[in-house]
């Protein structure tokens, strides 16, 4: 019950290590990546034809 109340009030430094930072960082970068490729995906979507000249593009330097 301490543990929990030490937790809560931010008194409880135990188990804040870099790595954690570092992982909620990372995590934001990979989410904003996907953000702004979502964004792209929808603009793509005002121009005619131009997300299936993207798959295709796609398409053929994945082939």
């Amino acid at each position: 019950m301490d543990k929990l109340k030490k937790v809560l009030s931010g008194q409880d430094t135990e188990d804040r290590s870099g790595l954690s930072e570092w992982h909620n960082k990372g995590l934001a970068l990979i989410f904003c990546i996907l953000q702004s490729l979502a964004l792209t995906w929808y603009s793509l979507s005002f121009i005619p034809f131009a997300r299936d000249a993207v798959k295709k593009c796609f398409a053929v330097c994945l082939a």
